[in-house]
């Protein structure tokens, strides 16, 4: 909250409590580049594209993704409804392509551009996603409609999310193929305690396979909608 004095209120949620702040690009200076533009692909050694979702049951917190991966997951723009939004719709899929809502041309066209910009250049843009959430939330839907909760999530921690973040950039992670996804997630990260999100340690085994189904199945649904999608991001989609 911001009087008309201009003071601050940090704590005071009486509009919102998704706050957002706006401060001028030079204010950052002497760190901000000449441009905000980035250089060719060309004259850079490698570009990193982070695909940020937020999930809160079996979605793993990182996957480094293949160039069809990539792509489905740009279509997918998935997240969740929150309690805070919704509290009916609790945990439910949300979804938007390329996350940007104000995309206002054909959207298979977005999907297949980006698609061919990360093929053609594989091996110098490195794709991945991070999962801001966390893992092992289990809501219940009542008789009249209303969502209760059973047990929160274990939110991925701030320092956390930074260690994995650097990790990627530092090329210090180390990737393995997941149980349930067909996914490379992280084996080891510096300064993180992985098994803490281990998925088997809040759900038993028939569980994970039942929610990682119901979630694929949702994602195939939506991506099908675009016709004119290259096939190659579908089929990703079915099988990552």
């Amino acid at each position: 909250m911001i009087d008309y004095e201009g003071n601050l209120y940090f704590e005071d949620d009486t509009l919102t409590s998704n706050g957002r702040g706006i401060m001028m690009r030079e204010d950052l200076s002497p760190y901000i580049s000449n441009t905000i533009n980035l250089p060719p692909i060309n004259d850079m050694d490698g570009l990193i594209i982070a695909f940020i979702t937020r999930r809160h049951t079996v979605v793993p917190l990182a996957a480094k993704l293949t160039p069809e991966q990539a792509a489905a997951v740009f279509m997918i723009g998935e997240s969740i409804e929150t309690s805070a939004g919704d509290p009916k719709r609790a945990g439910e899929s949300i979804r938007e392509v390329g996350t940007n809502p104000f995309i206002i041309g054909d959207k298979s066209y977005e999907g297949n551009w980006f698609y061919d910009f990360v093929k053609r250049n594989e091996g110098k843009v490195h794709c991945y996603q991070l999962n801001t959430g966390g893992l092992g939330e289990i809501i219940e839907k009542q008789p009249n409609g209303t969502k209760v909760m059973k047990r929160k999530v274990q939110r991925v921690e701030i320092l956390e999310m930074s260690s994995i973040i650097r990790g990627i950039v530092r090329g210090t992670n180390t990737w393995g193929k997941d149980k349930y996804w067909n996914l490379e997630v992280p084996t080891s990260v510096q300064g993180m305690d992985l098994s803490k999100y281990d998925v088997e340690k809040f759900y038993d085994v028939d569980d994970i396979i039942k929610q990682v189904s119901e979630l694929r199945c949702e994602r195939v649904e939506y991506i099908e909608k675009f016709n004119t999608l290259d096939k190659a991001t579908i089929t990703a989609a079915k099988t990552m």
